[in-house]
């Protein structure tokens, strides 16, 4: 009876050390990455523009040294898979050949104001969603944020 109960102890110790390994090591490689969302602040007015800020809730930062605004058509599945395939001409805003240098610091936040030429439009005359693409030191594939949606919803 007691190598039973010994047993089973061993075993439910060794079950609980590997499920706390686990967490660690998701924790250790959660917190490796810059955690981003995107806040909008849109306008109608060219002169005042819209601002996209990103916001970095994560102990790393990042650097931002590619960014792009893309249309896509407001389908379900553009929304759910963000696909933007090539040779569609879908670009509103891009760098055009050049970089950014564009640093999210943790914990912190960073502006992207788009007046004049680079304002883009949204509300009810907007038929297609539009995503900010942006690149950074931290990932190898772009992230996809959606800015505006299709309608103005």
């Amino acid at each position: 009876m007691e190598d039973n109960v010994s047993l089973w102890l061993t075993r439910i110790g060794a079950l609980t050390g590997f499920i706390a390994f686990v967490f660690k090591a998701w924790e250790f490689v959660r917190d490796r990455r810059p955690s981003l969302r995107v806040v909008t602040s849109l306008t109608g007015d060219a002169g005042v523009g819209n601002t996209v800020t990103i916001l970095n809730s994560s102990k790393v930062g990042t650097s931002i040294y590619y960014l792009t605004l893309e249309a896509l058509p407001p389908t379900r599945l553009n929304r759910l898979l963000r696909r933007f395939p090539v040779g569609f001409a879908h670009k509103e805003f891009d760098l055009e050949y050049d970089t950014a240098k564009i640093d999210v610091p943790a914990y912190g936040q960073a502006s992207l104001p788009f007046t004049d030429d680079d304002h883009f439009a949204w509300g009810a005359s907007r038929t297609t969603d539009l995503y900010l693409r942006i690149w950074t030191t931290a990932r190898r594939r772009p992230i996809n944020f959606l800015v505006a949606r299709a309608g103005g919803n």
